[in-house]
Formats: structure tokens, sequence, C-alpha cells
């Protein structure tokens, strides 16, 4: 008669609940009987004895790959920005052309942007909280090239010392046609001493790029450069590439 696979499960309950708990004859007749199983039952009933352990250890496997995958296939930083308050789903449609006019490979170099909701920069809420944190990690790792956010956002990054002076990056003709985008801002050079009011940002009324793509409606929004950006080149690209 073939045995099936809940046969032979139940079979083993009955006779490990039939002798005392512990019993080395109970261990014995369970290791016998599953010696003598066809292969088949007996790939069956290890599955379901060890079914939990195998589980933990898929899942353990898995993660451990997903994370070295991550490692060994992520691209260098070619261009990162962060967006602020921005109201684009899908930031591919700003890199792709700027990629392509900056001569990024994407191959080889990631060409991105994060949009990241800080509301109210005095808000104590756990979103702007992260956000504001993990700003702050990424300025001071120098992965970040540009930053764009409303007017009060800006401010606060600006006096801070954080964007670079614009005049040091663009030519005086480009500065000259920027003008009237231009936002001004005194910087704070340290504690408690601030430097001469200098250009940090450029108001994003007057790029073209920003009013297709819908990334700020409302306006008031101001794009700059961080100031240890360790890819000062792309950055003036990126804005050449806005204020074309």
């Amino acid at each position: 008669m073939k045995l099936t696979y809940e046969n032979s499960r139940e079979n083993m309950t009955d006779n490990a609940e039939a002798l005392p708990s512990g019993d080395e004859a109970l261990k014995e007749k369970i290791k016998e009987r599953v010696k003598n199983m066809p292969p088949r039952e007996r790939f069956i009933w290890f599955l379901d004895y060890y079914k939990f352990p195998l589980l933990f250890i898929a899942i353990a496997v898995f993660m451990v790959v997903s994370v070295v995958h991550s490692i060994v296939t992520k691209l260098p930083d070619g261009f990162y920005a962060e967006f602020i308050n921005a109201r684009i789903l899908d930031s591919s449609v700003i890199m792709e052309p700027f990629a392509e006019y900056a001569g990024i490979d994407t191959k080889k170099e990631s060409c991105r942007i994060d949009i990241d909701p800080i509301e109210n920069w005095d808000s104590n809420d756990q979103t702007t909280l992260l956000v504001i944190e993990k700003t702050a990690v990424r300025m001071a790792a120098g992965e970040l090239d540009i930053i764009a956010a409303d007017e009060d956002i800006f401010m606060q990054y600006a006096t801070q010392g954080d964007f670079a002076d614009l005049s040091e990056l663009l030519s005086a003709e480009e500065m000259e046609r920027l003008s009237p985008y231009m936002v001004e801002a005194t910087a704070e050079i340290s504690d408690g001493v601030y430097g001469f009011p200098a250009y940090y940002g450029i108001r994003l009324e007057g790029s073209d790029v920003i009013d297709k793509c819908g990334a700020y409606p409302e306006g008031g929004a101001v794009i700059a450069v961080m100031v240890n950006t360790t890819r000062r080149d792309r950055a003036v690209k990126f804005l050449e590439y806005l204020f074309q």
C-alpha cells in the first residue's frame, strides 16, 4: 500500500505521543522509519519537519543576497540633487534630458533627484525631522550637488553657509543674464560671524524646464549649489541646463 505524506506524518505523531517525552527509543524509532521511507516521502517529511528553520534561512539568504547585489551593482554618483517640496512624481523627466545634455553615461554613473517633503522647517513632525537629518548627513558627506526648495527653506541653509557663492561659479555674463532671478543672502562664516551679502540662489521662475515639468507650480522656489560639492562642474552644468 502506498504511504501518503499525511499518513506518514500522522504515524510519526502517534508514535511520538505514545512514548514518554525524550525517550531515546522514540528517537531511534523515528530515525529508523525515516531511513526506510522512499526518497520522495523522506524529502516531504524533511520539508515539513524543518519548514520553519528553512523559511528563516531562506529569508536571511535573500536579504543578504539583496544587500550584496545592491552594493555591487550600485553606480557611483554622477550627479545628485535634492528637490524639497517639489510636485513632480517622476524625476526622470528632468534627469534623462540633463544626463544627455551634460554627457553623463547613466550606465556608468547615476544621475538622480530625490524629492523630499518639508512642510515647515520649525515643525517637530517625524517626516520633517527625518528629511532635515537625512539632508544634513548627505551634505556633511559631500554627496549633494544641488538643492532646490521654497525660499524660506533655502534661507535656512544659506545663512548656515551651506551654499556656494554663485559669482564664483558663473561667468559675469551669466550673472548679468540671470540677475532678475538672483537671491541674495548673508552666510555665517563662523560662530555668530556673518560675511557680506552674496548671491547664493536663483529663483526657478526663470527656468522653462521647471515650468514645463510643474515641479513648483506655486512658484517661490530657489535653487543653489552646495558649497562642498565634489562635482562643481556638473552642478554648474545643471544650472545651465535649467536656464538655457
